[in-house]
């Protein structure tokens, strides 16, 4: 099965998230049914008691969804129920697509039937240190990488608040030792008003950057399936 790889950016250890596939066959009777979603919007209004009003009702919309389902027979002998997937129909061979970094979830991205050459792609969110805004800034996902602190920040919830406290103390300490004490409301109007904001705005863009990079990769691949 093909497989394909994507050097990740701004990685201590050089990561990469890995795509791959695994054979599997269509083995029951697609079962289809639809979904009505209704939602309403706006509405409302006043009457005076004296000079009257208006009052208008809410505006009423839906839509239809058509969902699918069927089983399917992994290589491995494994079975698996796969919900709005490419369609086939029960003996079609489909491709389904991976894509994860070691030590991190993997995720379901595609699914590709050969015998139609049709692809649907999953939605997903990934998840982990790699794609997360904070991750995606520099100084912050090269703290994340450093052995002894993540594995403290692992441990619990608990210690990685501790962490992240004592952190925050070391540094307003050292601050305090080496910056003069006139500078101290211009050194915090400046961090805190122009740099973490520039940090956020950096990290949301690589993050971005990054998910980008893998659907681009992704929808290559499964063109060239």
């Amino acid at each position: 099965m093909p497989t394909t790889e994507i050097p990740l950016r701004n990685t201590r250890n050089g990561s990469i998230f890995r795509i791959y596939t695994k054979g599997a066959e269509i083995v029951s009777d697609p079962v289809t049914w639809s979904e009505t979603h209704i939602s309403s919007s706006g509405g409302g209004g006043y009457v005076h008691p004296t000079y009257g009003g208006h009052v208008s009702g809410p505006s009423v919309s839906s839509r239809s969804v058509e969902r699918e389902k069927y089983f399917v027979k992994m290589d491995d002998g494994k079975e698996l129920e796969l919900r709005d997937a490419v369609p086939g129909r029960k003996g079609h061979n489909i491709i389904l697509v991976y894509g994860g970094i070691d030590g991190q979830p993997n995720y379901l991205l595609a699914t590709y039937n050969s015998e139609t050459s049709m692809y649907v792609p999953e939605k997903r969110r990934y998840h982990g240190r790699y794609f997360t805004i904070s991750g995606s800034i520099p100084f912050f996902g090269a703290i994340k990488e450093i052995p002894f602190l993540g594995a403290i920040k692992k441990k619990s919830k608990a210690a990685k608040y501790v962490l992240n406290y004592v952190i925050l103390v070391v540094a307003i300490t050292i601050v305090r030792y080496i910056v003069p004490h006139q500078f101290y409301i211009p050194i915090f109007l400046i961090v805190f008003f122009i740099f973490i904001p520039l940090l956020v705005v950096f990290g949301f863009l690589e993050h971005r950057k990054r998910l980008k990079a893998i659907n681009d990769k992704l929808l290559s691949f499964l063109n060239s399936l």
